[in-house]
């Protein structure tokens, strides 16, 4: 007997597909793994923060320090972690797909009062930043600069820069540059990539290599400008902590030690030819 199906093979086919993309689009995530210690291997820190910049991901670490990010696109991050009596480190990540990325955080006591002594330091500036300073487009301000103000806070920090009006009557700064239109704020950039102005407000100034200002679009360059129609605010951090990317090695295939060693040469035979 003959049976048919009802069912139509374009519309099979749109269900395997459908059924199939969340699969695939899966195995194409990247992820984040590592740990926050002190400084010198030192211990491993219980519950210290770690943040991916810009986005709402935020995780505490394990007793032994241990942090991870799973299902992440592939794409740049810049991930920060922070604890309790010791100094913000942040650092910009390359996430690829199908890899996990390995972090170790050492963080210095910033408790701790060393002896004042006078060392000349070379500024630690990105490339980014030392360009657009020669263009000259903006305000630019280097560890130098942000030192001699001796400010508290990021926004405190802000209020020296002429042209720009914050107000922190409430738990989070707000940002108004005089040139930009009533009720339009600045993008903001942390280490280069697009941040939150909350995010930008929690940095310590202490941690800050550089500042960039830039009063609105006609200042600002364009790598920035398609997110910042009333300016941009781009803070650099210090030297990011040292991060190993670790390969898996491939794996070596065993030698099979129940086979018979194969018959040597007899070379007694071979030169008594001829």
């Amino acid at each position: 007997m003959l049976t048919r199906s009802l069912a139509r093979p374009g519309l099979a086919l749109l269900f395997a597909l459908l059924a199939l993309s969340p699969a695939v689009s899966a195995q194409r995530l990247g992820s984040i793994s590592g740990t926050v210690r002190a400084a010198g291997q030192g211990p491993f820190l219980e519950g210290a923060r770690v943040v991916l910049v810009g986005t709402a991901l935020l995780v505490s670490t394990s007793s032994k320090g241990e942090f991870a990010f799973h299902g992440l696109t592939p794409g740049r991050y810049v991930i920060q972690a922070s604890a309790i009596g010791y100094a913000t480190l942040s650092s910009p990540v390359d996430v690829k797909a199908l890899e996990t990325l390995e972090v170790e955080f050492e963080t210095e006591p910033s408790t701790v009062r060393l002896p004042d002594v006078e060392v000349a330091v070379k500024p630690n500036l990105p490339a980014d930043f030392a360009r657009r300073s020669v263009s000259g487009g903006g305000r630019y301000y280097s560890r130098a600069d942000i030192e001699k103000r001796a400010a508290a806070t990021v926004g405190d920090l802000l209020r020296t820069v002429p042209g720009m009006r914050v107000d922190c009557r409430g738990p989070i700064c707000r940002v108004q540059l005089m040139r930009a239109p009533r009720n339009c704020p600045p993008a903001f950039f942390l280490d280069g990539v697009p941040a939150n102005a909350e995010t930008v407000m929690l940095q310590p100034p202490r941690d800050l290599e550089g500042i960039e200002v830039y009063s609105g679009p006609a200042e600002t360059p364009p790598e920035l400008e398609r997110l910042a129609s009333c300016g941009a605010i781009a803070l650099w951090t210090r030297m990011p902590p040292p991060w190993i990317r670790k390969d898996k090695k491939p794996k070596q295939e065993k030698k099979d030690t129940t086979k018979p060693p194969p018959p040597k040469l007899d070379t007694a035979s071979v030169t008594g030819l001829g």
